[in-house]
């Protein structure tokens, strides 16, 4: 059953909330579902398609986390210049 837009809008949100520590737990038990192998062909579809959007709010956090630091230790300056000129 495909899920509504609020629902996933839901999930998206939840995701969003998500700590780095609280993503890498999430993570961790994905994979320990996956690999327990109980799991039929379409819910271990959804929970990898679960983890996979975890997996890229974890970037976006540690990209917002990368840029904070630069920015405090004066990279941020020369990394801005370097965008400027390309």
């Amino acid at each position: 059953m495909p899920k509504s837009k609020k629902s996933s809008e839901n999930e998206e949100t939840e995701i969003e909330a998500l700590s780095i520590e609280e993503s890498f737990e999430y993570l961790e038990k994905a994979v320990d579902m996956l690999e327990n192998g109980s799991l039929s062909l379409e819910e271990s579809f959804k929970v990898y398609q679960a983890a996979m959007k975890v997996v890229k709010n974890c970037g976006n956090q540690i990209d917002e986390t990368e840029k904070k630091v630069m920015l405090i230790s004066g990279e941020g300056e020369e990394m801005e210049a370097l965008d400027e000129e390309f």
